[in-house]
């Protein structure tokens, strides 16, 4: 029982670990695309800034843009992943109870036997 207990912890936490490390490796990646066009210099980040002083604020902005792009593209992958989660939840709140249940009853049966013995 304790083995068996022991290994629905692990697989529940592998299977958590593994979706936590593939979320900041599409970050990265996606990350370190819009930062090559962004300036390495500080120099050039003060070019970008003060688009008085160079046309390049168009620039600016469809970066911005793209970024905010990428945020909502992940805000609705996550939030279409939240129905899944919530019937994981409930699913695993209904197995915990049924769980509690038995090892109530469990106890009483023994208790009686112990008791009669």
């Amino acid at each position: 029982m304790k083995n068996a207990v022991g290994a629905m912890l692990l697989a529940l936490t592998l299977l958590s670990s593994v979706s936590i490390a593939q979320s900041p490796t599409e970050a990265t990646t996606s990350s370190s695309q819009t930062g090559a066009q962004l300036p390495s210099s500080p120099q050039g980040a003060g070019r970008m800034q003060s688009p008085a002083l160079t046309s390049s604020g168009s620039g600016m902005e469809a970066a911005i843009t793209r970024m905010a792009g990428m945020c909502e593209q992940m805000m609705k992958q996550e939030m279409a992943m939240m129905p899944y989660k919530l019937a994981v939840g409930i699913g695993l709140g209904i197995l915990l109870t049924l769980a509690l249940l038995l090892l109530i009853v469990l106890e009483v049966q023994w208790i009686i036997a112990w008791s009669r013995g």
